[in-house]
């Protein structure tokens, strides 16, 4: 199947991991799936006028989250970097992110697709199984930037209602009706 994700799509997944890492969240996200969309270019949310840059500063603005958790630590003298680097130091490179038990012989599509991190949220993994979906409703032979936006809107998880307004996420569902 991964074979039907045209390279931008594929693109958006590997740069929705990438945020993930920097941000040293636990897992990737159909935010961090968003963000990478715009950050690719998707067709809909230029449209609207929806940029990467926006929805990472939205993302960073939460209250919660990996940022506000690592404020918080530093509020209170701990600095997370210096753990982390303790970590990475002692245990290898990839301990911090690698630190969640697997279960043995599971790799799901978004696995295979996001390579070595196999944590993602089960918003995100329904929302490429739903992309898929999007693109055989469409008889469509790829997976398109816009299929895997249609499979958030559908069912937008994790963090996304949270950076993108309710209003917003109506005008993108009908907007990428008719980018099709």
């Amino acid at each position: 199947m991964l074979e039907r994700f045209t390279t931008d799509a594929r693109d958006a997944v590997v740069r929705a991991r990438t945020l993930a890492a920097e941000r040293g969240d636990g897992t990737t996200g159909c935010h961090h799936l968003l963000i990478g969309l715009a950050a690719a270019g998707e067709p809909t949310l230029v449209g609207a006028g929806i940029t990467a840059a926006d929805l990472s500063r939205a993302l960073g603005d939460l209250a919660g989250g990996p940022e506000g958790d690592a404020r918080a630590l530093r509020a209170i003298g701990v600095d997370l970097a210096s753990i982390r680097a303790s970590v990475e130091a002692t245990f290898g490179p990839d301990a911090w992110t690698d630190a969640a038990p697997r279960r043995r012989g599971d790799r799901s599509l978004t696995e295979r697709l996001l390579g070595r991190v196999s944590r993602v949220t089960p918003a995100m993994r329904k929302s490429l199984e739903l992309s898929l979906r999007e693109a055989v409703a469409d008889h469509a032979r790829t997976i398109s930037t816009t299929h895997v936006l249609r499979g958030i809107l559908r069912a937008p998880g994790d963090a996304v209602p949270l950076i993108v307004p309710p209003a917003t996420l109506d005008r993108l569902r009908a907007a990428s009706r008719r980018a099709a």
